[in-house]
């Protein structure tokens, strides 16, 4: 197999800040199931509810605490999972292209013994859409 020009990779990288500046595709959303991240914006937690939402600020930014690391996307997304992905292979890619603006200044969910309904977030990990695979 022909190893990958580096201008392969560099029109690869530029077509998908393309899809991802107008609505995360399908290709990012799966490589972020795999890495262990679930979309949390719009869940709430704690009493009185709180929603999840990311700031104007946070967009296109990562955080980590207390074990737990949270990406919000350039349109808003909150995703979060275990400080595990960090290690995981495909992580620096994937953050790279959802958050450009690099690291800190974002608040974490969960990270500080928030709780949300166990149900909404299966509910969330459930309708995290997986894109059909086709066969050449």
């Amino acid at each position: 197999m022909p190893a990958t020009s580096n201008s392969a990779i560099v029109a690869r990288r530029a077509k998908t800040r393309v899809l991802f500046m107008n609505e995360l595709s399908l290709g990012i959303i799966e490589v972020l199931r795999k890495l262990g991240f679930v979309r949390v914006d719009g869940i709430s937690y704690g009493s009185p509810p709180t929603i999840i939402q990311s700031r104007l600020e946070e967009r296109g930014r990562w955080s980590t605490n207390n074990s737990m690391l949270a990406c919000v996307s350039m349109e808003g997304h909150v995703f979060c999972g275990s400080m595990d992905i960090l290690y995981k292979e495909g992580f620096e890619e994937i953050v790279s292209l959802l958050c450009p603006h690099g690291e800190g200044g974002v608040f974490v969910p969960f990270s500080n013994g928030e709780k949300c309904s166990l149900p909404c977030l299966f509910a969330r990990i459930a309708e995290t859409p997986i894109p059909s695979r086709q066969s050449s």
